[in-house]
């Protein structure tokens, strides 16, 4: 079955401009909203303690839907350009089976999102009749609902093309002495896992006021972390289990001219183990070790700057309270 490849709205907006004009845009509006609504707000709202918590997820809500706008272009072009780095028969299909994913996808992630993004702010909206300064409250909490619904579309179109990624993978045609040439599968994992951690790395823009809420961070972290795995490993799944039966299969039957062959032949034998021992340490993941290793880095990194942050919280308040 022939499938058609279309373009996203955002990377036809991006084709017709500059790739970061439309996330600048979305910044520059969100925080001129917010400015002007605050300038002719009595007070900060009825959920946030200090003008920088409030300011800080202010941040948060204009930064990281500018952030998926802008990645979103970029992830889809860099997807293109790895699929055609591969050996495609039928090119076109294929990119429109990983680059367009089914409706439900994102019809089904967004709807989950939101409402993980309404219940956050439910005990709000049960007072709503009563708020001191309801327009803040509402904006915050629409641009609350409007971050995980952009998050979501977009991971959904990136689980979708990882779970396309993962069934090409199963019936491509690996070469054991060519391994550089499923690469392509690593580099889209290393991609989806770097766009997670952006997420992650923005979300402590709401700690402006230097005081780290897990409440704030729990369902981000809850939600994130998960997807981040399912994201990284999804693409190279079905290539990872091509390599391993092939390595399998290729080794046994090395393994079966080794027991037949002549063991007087030392010159012969040892081509013989040399080659076996090479195949059966060949990696079957799709990536390069020296490249993983950074981006291992950039995975720890965020978690072990709220670790760092907590503690240093932590040990001021004892201090001040001493």
């Amino acid at each position: 079955m022939t499938h058609n490849l279309h373009t996203p709205w955002i990377v036809r907006i991006a084709e017709r401009g500059h790739i970061a004009v439309l996330p600048a845009v979305w910044l520059m509006f969100s925080l001129g909203y917010y400015w002007i609504v605050y300038t002719y707000s009595d007070g900060r709202g009825c959920c946030w303690a200090t003008d920088a918590n409030l300011w800080g997820v202010i941040a948060t809500y204009s930064a990281i839907p500018g952030y998926i706008l802008l990645i979103a272009t970029y992830l889809w072009r860099q997807t293109n350009k790895l699929l055609d780095d591969l050996r495609l028969t039928d090119a076109e299909s294929v990119k429109a089976q990983v680059l367009n994913p089914p409706l439900w996808y994102p019809l089904a992630f967004c709807t989950v999102a939101g409402s993980v993004a309404i219940s956050q702010y439910v005990d709000t909206l049960r007072q709503i009749s009563v708020l001191d300064n309801l327009w803040l409250d509402l904006s915050m909490i629409s641009s609350n609902l409007i971050t995980w619904v952009l998050c979501a579309w977009l991971v959904s179109y990136r689980i979708s093309a990882g779970i396309a990624m993962m069934k090409l993978g199963k019936i491509y045609p690996v070469d054991l002495y060519n391994l550089s040439e499923v690469r392509p599968f690593g580099r889209m994992a290393i991609l989806d896992l770097l766009f997670a951690m952006g997420i992650l790395a923005l979300i402590p823009l709401q700690s402006l006021d230097f005081e780290v809420r897990w409440v704030n961070y729990q369902d981000a972290l809850l939600f994130v972390l998960p997807l981040a795995l399912a994201m990284a490993l999804l693409p190279m799944w079905g290539v990872h289990q091509a390599i391993l039966e092939q390595k399998l299969t290729k080794t046994r039957a090395l393994q079966n001219v080794v027991d037949e062959a002549d063991h007087d032949d030392l010159a012969r034998m040892e081509a013989l183990l040399s080659h076996r021992d090479r195949i059966a340490n060949l990696s079957t993941w799709p990536l390069d070790t020296t490249l993983a290793s950074r981006i291992l880095l950039y995975v720890i990194l965020p978690p072990l700057a709220w670790s760092a942050a907590a503690l240093v919280e932590a040990l001021l308040e004892r201090f001040i309270s001493n």
